[in-house]
């Protein structure tokens, strides 16, 4: 069985999906415990690096023109549209955060866990809504 362009598509979205995933998993277990280690650290990392690992090995089988194919126009689309949300939301962390933080309603440890890993959740799961939202 040779790999498509639709092949890459679909684990490209679940491998993202369990990156991102594991990241805002990390951050509202973070809030709920209120304390910055909610899970080992290393777990949304591994997660995503098996994510990146296997997108990289299905586009290696598939080949060069399913590859190029599976990042067409509709695809840099979704990725500009994701980053610009992704960067706003990113932004927003800052105020959302400002005033749990300063009335002590969460540590500083755990509001600057928090806040990476959401931004770091934010562009996988804003990439995966919009290409199924797009699909």
């Amino acid at each position: 069985m040779t790999l498509s362009d639709e092949h890459i598509a679909k684990v490209r979205s679940l491998g993202l999906l369990g990156a991102g995933g594991s990241c805002l998993l990390y951050a509202v277990l973070a809030l709920i415990q209120n304390r910055p280690d909610p899970m080992l650290w290393f777990v949304p990392l591994a997660i995503g690096v098996l994510a990146a690992i296997v997108i990289w090995t299905v586009c290696f089988i598939a080949g060069r023109g399913a590859a190029q194919a599976a990042s067409d126009e509709l695809f840099l689309q979704i990725t500009t549209k994701a980053q610009r949300h992704a960067y706003w939301i990113a932004l927003s962390m800052f105020a959302l955060f400002a005033y749990p933080l300063i009335s002590g309603m969460i540590t500083w440890a755990t509001g600057f866990a928090a806040m990476g890993t959401i931004t770091g959740a934010a562009y996988p799961l804003l990439f995966v809504f919009y290409e199924w939202r797009d699909a």
